[in-house]
């Protein structure tokens, strides 16, 4: 396989790691949830590619029904007035194959409008990501070249700059390079006048900065596990470079299902209208890796009982039972006094 990346000037090269990151953001994004439908086979294929997609990017779909049968595709708002939600209460659906569907008022029986979230926006976090990924790569180019040991070599004429560039390529094959005098003299090379400084060589990189790549590769980790963590994926990393205790390991794993609820909120209600309205018998479950997630959090809710009260830590504990235990201030001495008082 041809690499034509490499071939690429910057600019495209850019552009196309922006997209990539973007596609690569979306597409996980778009297994967060497993669709069936056992009466429309081919359906239930579009859903679990077509739907997911065009939810994270355009933030609605929808379904209609008519004398023509089920339409599903990108939802416009195409006219009408707007009602007391703020949406035009017109609708139409622009389907795979092209065809638009007849115009559709968004409160009759003959349409379903599903959302992607609450604000029913796409996925604009895979846009920001894609982006601050991408600068990354580049800083990332851009510390290679420089952990390069690069010269730049100053001559004085061409006969001098043929020569060295000879030699140069002389030294890969490990061999000497053998000049008269009549092709390279002396003063070209180190000059006798104030106005002839001969070769002069300059170092244009700094190869003792190449530790810093690691700066940008753990940067570039600390983004895909923010990613992921905002959409219920924990993954492992901490914010250190220098050895890690299994402990401190362990303990920066985190996952927030915030989104991922509300994600799966706006699709069960929608899937609920359409089988209320279309007798279309669609369920949604959770993927593969977001079932697993929510089996751990399930499981860390029972280890560690209601969430729903204060997790008591174990310096909490120590205090109070040091509070409830009785405390005796009298010493041994006291304890004699009392006794000679009470006889």
């Amino acid at each position: 396989m041809i690499n034509f990346y490499s071939t690429l000037k910057e600019k495209y090269k850019g552009l196309i790691t922006n997209s990539d990151y973007c596609n690569m953001l979306l597409e996980s994004l778009m297994g967060m949830f497993v669709y069936r439908c056992d009466s429309d086979k081919e359906l239930e294929k579009y859903l679990n590619h077509k739907l997911e997609l065009w939810l994270r990017v355009y933030g609605k779909v929808g379904f209609a029904k008519d004398e023509n049968g089920l339409y599903f595709g990108q939802v416009q708002f195409v006219g009408g007035k707007l009602n007391k939600y703020g949406w035009l209460d017109k609708v139409q659906i622009y389907t795979l194959d092209g065809k638009v569907s007849p115009e559709f008022d968004i409160n009759s029986d003959n349409v379903v409008i599903m959302f992607n979230n609450g604000l029913g926006h796409g996925e604009w976090n895979c846009l920001r990501y894609a982006d601050k990924l991408t600068e990354i790569d580049k800083s990332m180019d851009c510390g290679i070249l420089n952990s390069r040991y690069t010269q730049l070599v100053l001559v004085k004429n061409d006969k001098v700059k043929r020569n060295i560039d000879n030699a140069i390529e002389n030294m890969k094959n490990g061999e000497p390079l053998v000049v008269s005098g009549k092709d390279l003299l002396a003063n070209d090379l180190i000059g006798n006048s104030t106005d002839s400084k001969g070769v002069e060589v300059f170092n244009i990189t700094d190869v003792t900065n190449s530790d810093k790549l690691q700066y940008l590769t753990h940067f570039h980790d600390d983004l895909m596990r923010t990613f992921y963590q905002i959409y219920g994926i924990d993954t492992n990393s901490t914010g250190k470079m220098a050895q890690q205790s299994t402990e401190e390991i362990e303990g920066n794993v985190g996952r927030s299902f915030i989104i991922p609820n509300d994600n799966y909120n706006w699709r069960i209600k929608a899937i609920n209208e359409i089988k209320e309205k279309f007798g279309v018998d669609i369920s949604i479950s959770w993927g593969e890796s977001w079932g697993i997630e929510l089996d751990k959090y399930k499981a860390d809710v029972e280890d560690n009982g209601d969430l729903s009260e204060p997790l008591e830590s174990e310096d909490d504990k120590e205090d109070t039972n040091d509070a409830t235990e009785p405390k005796n201030d009298v010493n041994d001495d006291d304890k004699g006094v009392n006794d000679n008082v009470k006889e």
